[in-house]
């Protein structure tokens, strides 16, 4: 997937809007979506756990 993301990258802010843009689409809970790898990349590893 590409995806825009409108926060900056501070703070954690992207990773969070990424994470509820991925919970949305995949229409499960926030806490099922951790990302593995990539704190600081533009390119990232994310898990979405089964619930």
């Amino acid at each position: 997937f590409k995806i825009l993301i409108k926060s900056v990258p501070e703070k954690g802010k992207a990773n969070k809007e990424l994470i509820s843009i991925l919970s949305k689409h995949f229409k499960v809970p926030k806490s099922t979506v951790s990302l593995l790898s990539g704190h600081t990349s533009r390119n990232k590893i994310i898990n979405i756990e089964k619930h």
